[in-house]
């Protein structure tokens, strides 16, 4: 694995792109907490219950912009991982390497999704600026990050898998934005459906079962936890669902992964 991660990691990086992506990326972000703050604050008085307000709206606003970026940029990252090789014709100079199928697998993977996980390390500065208002804390920023850190890992072995299953890199990406859309969007509309119809004839007391793998709600759960009227509470919330359900989706596309390699390599 380290071989492989460390050769992808010196391509990735090198050059002006990837430091022009962290600007482009890191200024959208800033332009939104920008035009939030100015949104919130343009009343001429302020109290502290407008300090919480605001700090929270923000924090919610940079956690959507950023949650949305990630089902975009990831795929990308990790869709002509393997597929790439295969149409450059050097796959099979990798798969005779001493690097064992499931080395190659995590060490693509690895290197498609430090520069994503980069990303998030670098907004971290301007996530702080919530801390002046009092309204979030620490362990809130930590979840927030833990959500992102496995809805990544999610998306990118996704993307993985679809790469060692596809010829090239063309289709491979639009397989993968497919999935992703699919598992984000796909879910979030079938669980809305599902909780409004058990509601309706049943009177629900919790999230429908495919909720618990949906990372766009877990993020929505995690966000509009205080609201009662989002889906319905649960004693074991939507959001760490959401976390192991990407976790075990990660585990589940790297092995497959791992599995298809290993078959070519025979």
């Amino acid at each position: 694995m380290i071989p492989v991660l460390r050769k992808e990691l010196r391509t990735r990086m090198r050059g002006w792109r990837s430091p022009a992506l962290i600007v482009l990326y890191l200024g959208l972000v800033a332009l939104v907490s920008y035009l939030a703050l100015v949104g919130n604050l343009s009343s001429q008085t302020f109290s502290a219950n407008q300090a919480t307000f605001v700090g929270l709206n923000l924090f919610n606003t940079l956690a959507l912009v950023q949650g949305v970026l990630i089902v975009f940029i990831t795929p990308a990252a990790t869709a002509g991982a393997i597929s790439g090789e295969r149409q450059r014709q050097t796959l099979d100079l990798l798969l005779v390497t001493r690097v064992s199928s499931l080395g190659i697998t995590t060490g693509k993977l690895l290197a498609a999704i430090a520069f994503d996980l980069l990303l998030i390390v670098c907004a971290l500065p301007i996530f702080s600026l919530v801390f002046l208002f009092g309204s979030i804390g620490l362990d809130k920023l930590a979840e927030l990050v833990l959500l992102f850190v496995l809805s990544i890992f999610c998306f990118g072995s996704i993307g993985i898998l679809v790469s060692t299953l596809t010829r090239r890199s063309s289709a491979s990406t639009v397989v993968t934005y497919m999935l992703v859309l699919l598992l984000v969007a796909g879910l979030a509309f079938l669980s809305l459906y599902l909780n409004e119809a058990n509601y309706a004839n049943f009177g629900a007391t919790s999230a429908p079962f495919p909720a618990y793998f949906d990372p766009a709600l877990g993020l929505a759960a995690l966000l509009y936890s205080q609201d009662p009227t989002f889906l319905t509470p649960l004693p074991f919330g939507v959001w760490q669902t959401s976390v192991l359900g990407c976790a075990a989706i990660s585990v589940a596309c790297i092995a497959l992964s791992t599995v298809v390699l290993r078959h070519q390599r025979a």
